[in-house]
């Protein structure tokens, strides 16, 4: 482990958090100036099984950056102009009346196609990235989005990964793995976990579903409760709670929420992007 000594405190507060297998565990990594101050880890990555330096884990929301940290490197190299409409690159993506939404737009989650409840049918229709994206183009806009931005919080990673596999050719993974991994000289950002790779992978516990009420239920109850509605339809497609535990997940490509990563490596791309590009030796 490191900790610099300005950070002892943190590091503290940390080891703290999980003190019993119920509390589970985590990595904490941070870089300050290019260098590395904090890498630890505490806890349980199971029930049985305590966490140590080498697992890694789902970590939901944390890809979208990294989805759209692959973007932004496109783009710096005049490959991507954020004010171009998307259908520029994906022309399918114009129908409906979308032909005026901008890569900017999408970016700042005001594409108004932040729905997934019923985007595709059935529990596993969201493991089906060429049903999803071609759904998503056939969808119209919610017309709010002229007025604010809406959470993509599930789409965000479709829309991201196909505008990159438009514009390169190639497939989103190996982008990735192009843009972001190999520069950094760190392999562990996954959204397509190799099999080798998996035992590494914290479980998820306890379930996600609030207590004592079925994610279903919970999510059809506040798709009709108007201040939570954009929650149910953004957030809560079916049975997701079970979902996250499905070892297909990670046969999938679902850069919203399904990345797979360990902190080092969040905070070596992201300790770059804060210190001018320049991490350690590399320059990102």
């Amino acid at each position: 482990m490191v900790v610099d000594p300005r950070f002892i405190r943190l590091a503290d507060h940390f080891f703290g958090m999980f003190t019993q297998p119920s509390r589970g565990g985590g990595a904490l990594a941070i870089y300050l100036d290019g260098r590395p101050v904090v890498d630890i880890w505490a806890g349980w990555a199971a029930k049985d099984q305590r966490w140590t330096g080498e697992n890694i884990a789902l970590t939901f929301s944390t890809g979208k950056g990294v989805a759209a940290t692959v973007l932004h490197r496109l783009a710096e190299r005049g490959l991507i102009d954020y004010e171009e409409p998307v259908a520029t690159y994906w022309p399918e993506f114009g129908s409906h009346g979308k032909d005026d939404i901008t890569v900017r737009d999408v970016l700042s989650h005001r594409a108004g196609l932040h729905r997934v409840r019923g985007l595709v049918p059935g529990r596993e229709g969201i493991l089906d990235y060429d049903a999803v994206v071609a759904a998503l183009a056939e969808s119209p806009a919610d017309p709010r989005r002229i007025r604010t931005s809406g959470y993509h919080a599930i789409t965000f990673g479709w829309l991201v990964a196909e505008i990159v596999q438009r514009v390169t050719g190639d497939p989103f993974t190996a982008v990735l793995r192009r843009e972001v991994a190999q520069p950094l000289g760190i392999d562990e950002f996954w959204f397509q976990v190799p099999p080798g790779e998996r035992h590494r992978i914290a479980k998820i516990f306890p379930h996600l579903a609030p207590p004592g009420i079925r994610w279903n239920t919970a999510s059809s109850v506040l798709s009709w409760v108007r201040p939570a509605r954009g929650l149910a339809e953004a957030g809560m497609p079916e049975s997701f709670d079970e979902l996250v535990r499905d070892p297909r997940v990670h046969d999938a490509v679902m850069p919203g929420w399904n990345g797979v990563f360990s902190a080092r490596a969040l905070a070596r791309m992201y300790g770059a992007l804060a210190n001018g590009g320049q991490v350690g030796d590399v320059r990102f």
